[in-house]
């Protein structure tokens, strides 16, 4: 760029090349969302792009800072890029720069990374069976655009490659738009956290390499997927056999050093780790609610922001036609995409129904048995998101973390069993032949003790409790250890 400008021509830096006359040839306008303003940006909230754009314009400004801060010591750039008088870098600049290389440069095959080529890098996009072209490496170690095969390029007629772009908001968040005719939003990464509950929420932040968030995709069938390394960090703790402590390496340091059942465990490997132990249908039920919670999340903020959309949009008439019309129909796409994901991640769920009713009648057996009291129904598994947790009669084992609601407060009748979950629950309700009363109830589980807590919303930690103590109980996992865990604290 800066051997490009013309009005540097005079100060001697550098040596010329093609490539000079290439950058000079280049759009200086690119029509990326990092270029657009607050008020524009403000159209995006809701969509997976909002986020993605506010956190590649802050991770912009920090390298921004970082190069003034390394440059500054050298002479020419002292003088060229940072001297209040004779210097011409601007953010702006980097900004461009960015945009240059994210918009034009190419994934170039047999692993030889990104890099921008002249010529192949002028090919507009076609998605499908449209490109005609294609562009490999030679023997010699150059690039080619080939014709595509099965196609033919007549005279006049445009040639095209594909980018590549994953979804409908990469594709904007890469290359600035969306081509006509599609249908679905393709691809979505949602950001993903550990719950503020958790007490290894930091050091879980802190260990595990991935980014915490959440792919969701369309996979080969056209079906709804997603994928995730963090998630299974999101759904594990302490009372599951997770641990970290703190190691001094050789030079005096510290690191990070995370614990399975007391054995080392590498970031990257902890989803096979699960697969192994006896109670991965607990943690893959564990992982799906997550996800499916914060797809849920998401789509209500999509819902929240079209009905503000037309509003902000009639505030700002300067927003051009292409842009709002661009971020009005992702906005569309995305939701659809969402919403199709809850359905699908809502039937993995349910799937996992025949798991929480075969411990609902475990737990219909014990109760019949200590009280006496014959169980005379037994409702379907329903969810219950966090909101709807406010219990006005809860009963916990402090030792074992099993958790009941009484639906009437004397005498009872019915209880609720509520079986995991990070937000909410999956829940099973058990009808009595006859009342109980909670004196009763209380000598159902040994130590059970009697909290009241009205109308407090019970932590989501303190609702996994119940699920460890139930599948122990039901002899789904031989581990006696697992039986006998650090009681939850109500909040």
């Amino acid at each position: 760029m800066t051997l490009s400008n013309p009005d540097l021509a005079s100060n001697s830096i550098g040596v010329k090349s093609p490539f000079t006359d290439y950058f000079c040839s280049l759009p200086k306008d690119v029509p990326l969302p990092t270029f657009l303003s607050a008020e524009e940006r403000d159209l995006l909230v809701g969509t997976s792009l909002s986020d993605a754009v506010e956190q590649k314009l802050s991770s912009l400004e920090k390298e921004f800072d970082v190069l003034r801060e390394r440059t500054m010591s050298i002479g020419w750039c002292s003088k060229v890029w940072w001297d209040e008088e004779t210097g011409q870098l601007t953010f702006n600049d980097w900004l461009l720069s960015d945009a240059l290389y994210r918009s034009r440069a190419l994934e170039l095959p047999q692993d030889l990374g990104h890099a921008m080529v002249p010529l192949v890098d002028m090919a507009n996009h076609a998605a499908d069976s449209r490109y005609n072209a294609r562009f490999e490496i030679g023997e010699d170690g150059k690039v080619l655009l080939l014709v595509r095969e099965g196609k033919h390029i007549h005279e006049k007629e445009e040639i095209c490659i594909t980018y590549g772009a994953g979804g409908a908001s990469e594709m904007i968040f890469s290359y600035g738009f969306l081509e006509e005719g599609v249908q679905s939003a393709r691809e979505m990464f949602l950001t993903l956290r550990a719950p503020e509950d958790d007490p290894l929420r930091i050091a879980k932040m802190h260990f595990a390499k991935e980014a915490p968030g959440v792919r969701l995709f369309t996979d080969a069938q056209g079906q709804p997927s997603w994928e995730s390394a963090f998630v299974w960090w999101a759904c594990i703790n302490e009372e599951d056999g997770l641990d970290f402590e703190v190691l001094q390496t050789v030079d005096g340091g510290r690191e990070l050093q995370a614990l399975w059942q007391g054995r080392e465990l590498e970031p990257d490997n902890l989803q096979s780790v699960l697969m192994d132990d006896p109670r991965r249908d607990i943690f893959k039920l564990r992982a799906t609610v997550i996800i499916q919670e914060r797809v849920a999340k998401q789509g209500e903020e999509l819902s929240i922001s079209q009905a503000a959309f037309e509003e902000n949009l009639s505030r700002t008439p300067e927003i051009s036609e292409f842009t709002s019309e661009t971020i009005r129909r992702l906005h569309q796409l995305e939701l659809g995409f969402l919403m199709s994901s809850y359905g699908t991640l809502e039937s993995e769920v349910r799937s996992c129904g025949s798991l929480v009713q075969f411990l609902s009648c475990k737990v219909a057996e014990l109760i019949s048995i200590a009280t006496e009291t014959r169980i005379v129904g037994l409702s379907d598994c329903r969810r219950v998101p966090c909101r709807e947790f406010r219990c006005p009669w809860v009963r916990r084992t402090p030792g074992r973390g099993f958790l009941v609601d009484s639906t009437e407060s004397h005498p009872i009748h019915t209880l609720s069993v509520f079986h995991l979950s990070q937000r909410g629950a999956l829940a099973t309700q058990l009808s009595l032949e006859s009342t109980i009363s909670s004196r009763t109830a209380c000598t159902v589980f040994p130590a059970i003790r009697t909290a009241w807590n009205v109308g407090e919303t019970l932590s989501s930690s303190t609702i996994r409790y119940a699920f460890y103590w139930l599948a122990g109980q039901c002899g789904i996992v031989q581990d006696p250890s697992w039986r006998v865990i650090k009681p939850p604290r109500i909040a």
